[in-house]
């Protein structure tokens, strides 16, 4: 076996799965497994498992939601960590067809719902386990945390590159992999996503006092101050140090952004 795929689900998106691995089928690298981890919570210890299950030198992540129209993908991917075993590589990220107004929007205005694909292999922190592969030793010194039960294990990144290995878009490579379809299943991730964060930032434990009550006062600003935010959407990404401030007209993300806000706040008081 030369390419172990992982897929972890909570069994609750039988109908998406089933597509997936249909897509599957039509891919032209034969020799590869699939390790299907099911109902395995939360998703880091879902992973470390299908780590552990692989057969393969070689793993590739898929989302149990996520569609292929590539029948190279599982190809390129294989080629891509042979070549180059010091790199985990990820896939651009497509909203695929059929998409409603809502769904489009989504694509426009929140970051990183929509990946274009690049052309050459290129450094990126852009990457996600959505479709992420690379060496089966990397994921084995650098397991997802298992202490996380929202959201995504948004250090591992930064964890795989303290070790000297570079995240890669890889060339020509997508998945499709569409937006929540309305605004109660985006607020719901948001606040998902929020909550994971807080969990990776107060390590699974509730925040100090005085902690407890400047992020109260912190999310009144974010609340009082959302006109604000409506044009510099990636204020957060800057104060993080991680890209240069880009004023942009953008309340629909200033609005969405607000209930992450929330998810911060609340898992941690």
């Amino acid at each position: 076996m030369m390419l172990s795929v992982i897929i972890c689900t909570s069994g609750k998106r039988e109908r998406e799965l089933g597509l997936l691995m249909e897509d599957i089928k039509t891919q032209n690298f034969p020799d590869h497994e699939v390790v299907l981890i099911k109902g395995v919570f939360p998703v880091g210890r879902a992973r470390n498992l299908g780590i552990r299950k692989a057969m393969a030198d070689i793993v590739l992540f898929l989302d149990d939601d996520a569609r292929i129209d590539d029948p190279a993908l599982f190809r390129k991917f294989f080629n891509a960590c042979s070549r180059d075993q010091y790199s985990v590589f990820g896939a651009g990220r497509l909203g695929g067809n059929r998409l409603n107004f809502f769904q489009r929007l989504i694509l426009t205005f929140i970051p990183r719902e929509l990946i274009p694909p690049v052309t050459a292999d290129t450094p990126s922190d852009l990457i996600a386990t959505m479709c992420m592969g690379g060496q089966k030793r990397i994921f084995e010194g650098t397991p997802f945390d298992e202490r996380i039960t929202a959201g995504e294990d948004t250090k591992f990144r930064s964890a795989i590159r303290k070790k000297g290995f570079t995240t890669v878009l890889l060339a020509n490579s997508y998945i499709c992999h569409p937006p929540r379809k309305n605004i109660e299943d985006l607020i719901i991730q948001r606040i998902w996503y929020g909550r994971g964060i807080s969990q990776l930032r107060f390590r699974g434990k509730k925040a100090p006092l005085p902690v407890k009550i400047g992020l109260i006062f912190y999310l009144a600003l974010r609340f009082f101050f959302m006109p604000v935010h409506s044009f510099l959407p990636n204020l957060n990404s800057f104060i993080r140090k991680e890209e240069p401030l880009k004023p942009r007209f953008n309340p629909f993300y200033a609005f969405f952004d607000l209930f992450y806000a929330y998810g911060y706040v609340s898992n941690a008081v």
